[in-house]
Parts: C-alpha cells; sequence; structure tokens
C-alpha cells in the first residue's frame, strides 16, 4: 500500500468509467493511492451488484475518500486531458491523466471447453457464469465436496 502511494503506472487524476462492481472496488484501490478518482456510471446507481450492506459501505467509504460519482452521464469524447460527458444538465468536461474502462465482467467459459475434450473438467467461478468471490467460493465448495 505504501509503494502504491509513491509509485503507480497511471496519473493522479483518473476517470472510471462504469460504476458497477469493478469500478467502484478499483476507485476505492486507487483513492486510498492518493490518486483524484471520479467514477462515471450511465445507469442511475452504482454498484448495483453488491448486497444493499456492502453497497452502502463502499459508497459511503468512497465518499469518504474524496471519489467523485457521476451518475446518468453518457461518455461524448475522450480527450488527451479530459473526458467530456453528457448530462441530464448538459456537458461537462472532466480533467484525466488516466481513463480507465470498467464496464462490467462477465463469466468465459472458453478454456474450459478446450480442456474438456482431453479431460475431465469441473468448472468453477466465473467461467461457469458470473458470480464473483461469493459465487467462486460457492462453486469450488460444491465441486470439491464431489469428487
Amino acid at each position: 500500500r505504501k509503494l502504491g502511494k509513491l509509485w503507480l503506472p497511471l496519473g493522479r487524476r483518473v476517470v472510471i468509467l462504469g460504476g458497477g462492481l469493478v469500478g467502484v472496488e478499483l476507485a476505492e484501490f486507487l483513492a486510498e493511492r492518493g490518486r483524484r478518482v471520479t467514477v462515471v456510471e450511465e445507469g442511475e446507481k452504482f454498484a448495483v451488484e453488491l448486497s444493499v450492506v456492502r453497497r452502502w459501505r463502499i459508497l459511503e467509504e468512497l465518499d469518504q475518500l474524496g471519489v467523485v460519482m457521476i451518475s446518468q452521464a453518457r461518455v461524448l469524447h475522450i480527450g488527451r486531458r479530459t473526458v467530456a460527458l453528457r448530462l441530464s444538465t448538459g456537458e461537462r468536461e472532466i480533467d484525466a491523466d488516466t481513463v480507465i474502462v470498467a464496464s462490467g465482467a462477465r463469466g468465459n467459459p472458453d478454456l474450459a471447453d478446450r480442456l474438456k475434450q482431453d479431460f475431465e473438467t469441473h468448472v468453477v467461478g466465473d467461467c461457469g457464469g458470473l458470480g464473483y468471490i461469493e459465487g467462486a467460493m460457492h462453486s469450488g465448495n460444491r465441486v470439491g465436496r464431489s469428487l
């Protein structure tokens, strides 16, 4: 954590496009390491994939870390040092040294499907469908008990 405050291969002003689980957890990580972070979400709410309590907790933490949260925003243009947005109130530009697209995650069964051709294969984690860490633990437990 201390080294991350001294050096990360990112600029000081970071804009994260996507306010789901991936975007808000990345925002927390970067803000804790001294970056000025803005999260831009097209929808009305942030981190909808999270349980209510976890969602409240991370949104409060982001507020305390000074992360700027902008919902109902559409990206118009990413420039060399800015991101242009369309909001319900008009257009706005945000200064950015680094822009990260964190528009979500999805399961990827490709490797498991290839391995099934030659090996007995048991699917756990996100290759069986998006379940994040909780789903990975449940599927790993289920498969482990079945062996």
